[in-house]
């Protein structure tokens, strides 16, 4: 078994080196779950305040603190995420 960790640093920089592949034949036995292509990060403990880009978020923020904001632009899903074929991603949990 392979096991492949992925950062994506930005839509600029995604790899192509890699493809996230259809597995469902060979493990019919796993129990799958349909993934994410969507997500709005919230930029507090409370979940109260979300932004639908970083863009949003980043202009919310007075110039000042601009540079100091801990979320970063990977936060938010890719500009590409139907190419990522994300619905392959599988995690295996072990009990």
């Amino acid at each position: 078994m392979v096991i492949v960790t992925i950062h994506l640093s930005s839509d600029e920089h995604i790899s192509s080196e890699f493809e996230l592949v259809d597995v469902s034949k060979q493990l019919p036995q796993l129990i799958r779950r349909p993934g994410l292509a969507t997500w709005t990060p919230t930029i507090d403990r409370n979940v109260n305040t979300c932004f639908g880009s970083y863009d949003a978020y980043i202009l919310s923020l007075p110039e000042d603190k601009r540079a100091d904001t801990k979320l970063l632009e990977t936060h938010w899903p890719p500009s590409n995420i139907d190419t990522l074929h994300l619905e392959r991603w599988q995690v295996f949990i072990f009990f």
